[in-house]
């Protein structure tokens, strides 16, 4: 147990510095209270987990403490839903709601549709 959980905790500490880093980096380059930085880590966690757990799924990677790192780990510490719903909530509380709708079901949609991208890539 205490094996698997540094695997998960080294991953979780990457993956929330790579999260830092993609939001600051688009937050800089797309100023404005859109939350590109959350959305685009998001889309991207959901293709990189699907990638994965495809690939465990296929057999091409088979180390579990690999897949709890992967998995678990750094798309678990990458991935902002929290953060997601956060932003969402402040969107409508400033009185933009139709922004924070919008915001959602992209979030939901293409976070969907990058997880299914992810899998077929692994096939």
């Amino acid at each position: 147990m205490l094996k698997e959980a540094i695997y998960v905790f080294i991953g979780s500490g990457l993956g929330g510095v790579a999260r830092y880093g993609v939001s600051k980096w688009l937050g800089t380059l797309l100023a404005g209270t859109y939350p590109y930085g959350t959305i685009s880590v998001n889309i991207v966690g959901c293709l990189l987990i699907g990638l994965a757990n495809g690939l465990f799924m296929k057999g091409t990677l088979v180390n579990p403490e690999l897949k709890l790192l992967l998995t678990v780990g750094f798309c678990g510490g990458f991935t902002t839903f929290s953060t997601f719903m956060n932003d969402a909530s402040m969107m409508i509380r400033g009185e933009h709601v139709m922004e924070s709708l919008i915001y959602m079901v992209l979030s939901i949609t293409l976070g969907y549709l990058a997880l299914m991208i992810g899998y077929s890539i692994s096939k």
